[in-house]
């Protein structure tokens, strides 16, 4: 407690100025002993200081620093993400062995561009002829009905075969120099026909009160038709071209008109 200069009265310790008179505080005295007592209630070891109560004194066991906890290495975290790393890294390698191996079996089997390179057929009659052949195969009966010959009943073949022929000829016209086109051309025209026959068959025997009188006709067709487009599929050579030709003849499916005129001559 401290007692001002000029009043007299008592100054509550921390004021800094006198409560009664408003005259500055004077400065607190220094006791030695309490500060050393002071000094004893941090330093002492143990719990609390002498003669203080144990919740008024602080703990030396407490430390000045916390550090942070050491990170687990192997925390589920760090593993799940390391796992999805080497799974990415994984499948790109597998990617890039994937591209490679495709680029290398194009490189040594190009496929079936045009495979009568050493001839005059040129690539575009060759990928026009493929084209109507494949329109062939792939579509529907009725489509090929309704689309292209545009008639059905008793004149489905010959509008098929008079339709089909001017679209083949306007690809490659009779008169054209190049004759291993010109061949070609007709195996194009006889398996899209062979193909036509087993898709027209396979329509009356799926449907209509006689459907039954055209199974064996369907089955028969349907043979004739993927023997020759395994032919034309195959066929490198002249040779080859000549087997689709041979074929249609022995079975009686379709004759070119040259063969038609020989075979008149020698009769």
């Amino acid at each position: 407690m401290r007692v001002c200069l000029n009043c007299g009265k008592n100054i509550r310790d921390g004021a800094d100025f006198c409560t009664s008179c408003g005259a500055p505080a004077p400065a607190p005295e220094y006791n030695a002993e309490a500060t050393r007592t002071e000094d004893a209630s941090y330093t002492q070891p143990g719990g609390a200081a002498s003669g203080q109560t144990a919740s008024a004194g602080l703990s030396t066991d407490v430390p000045l620093i916390t550090l942070a906890p050491e990170r687990n290495p192997f925390s589920k975290q760090r593993l799940i993400r390391t796992g999805k790393m080497v799974l990415a890294t994984t499948v790109v390698i597998i990617l890039a062995v994937a591209a490679v191996f495709i680029a290398a079996i194009m490189e040594t089997n190009p496929g079936k561009e045009n495979p009568f390179t050493e001839t005059t057929l040129s690539t575009e009659a060759y990928s026009q002829c493929r084209a109507l052949v494949n329109d062939v195969r792939n579509d529907n009966f009725e489509l090929i009905i309704n689309d292209v010959i545009q008639m059905e009943g008793d004149f489905e073949d010959y509008n098929f075969l008079s339709r089909y022929e001017e679209l083949f000829k306007g690809i490659v016209p009779d008169d054209s120099s190049d004759k291993t086109a010109v061949l070609y051309r007709d195996c194009c025209f006889f398996v899209a026909y062979s193909e036509f026959l087993a898709k027209k068959f396979e329509n009356y025997a799926s449907s209509g009160l006689l459907s039954s009188l055209y199974l064996d006709d369907a089955e028969m067709y349907r043979s004739h038709a993927d023997t020759l487009w395994n032919k034309l599929e195959n066929a490198q050579t002249e040779e080859h071209l000549q087997l689709i030709i041979d074929y249609c003849a022995e079975h009686n499916i379709i004759y070119r008109k040259a063969d038609l005129a020989s075979a008149s001559d020698a009769a």
